[in-house]
């Protein structure tokens, strides 16, 4: 199997990691999300702070956020 080869990859999808992925997807560069594990998780004590929701908002998001 050929490989492909992507500018950036990224470690772990969480918040961080998927909010960068779709940073990057918007200026056309196609990332890999190497994630360790094989679902969603929930950590005690995980938040959003105000400028994260900012970010969100930017990424479009808006709606699913106030939806929750």
């Amino acid at each position: 199997m050929a490989s492909k080869k992507h500018p950036v990859i990224i470690l772990g999808g969480g918040p961080a990691g998927a909010a960068t992925a779709m940073y990057l997807l918007r200026k056309g560069i196609i990332p890999v999300i190497v994630e360790r594990d094989d679902r969603p998780r929930y950590h005690v004590g995980e938040s959003l702070t105000g400028a994260s929701q900012i970010a969100l908002r930017e990424l479009g998001l808006g709606p699913a956020l106030d939806a929750q």
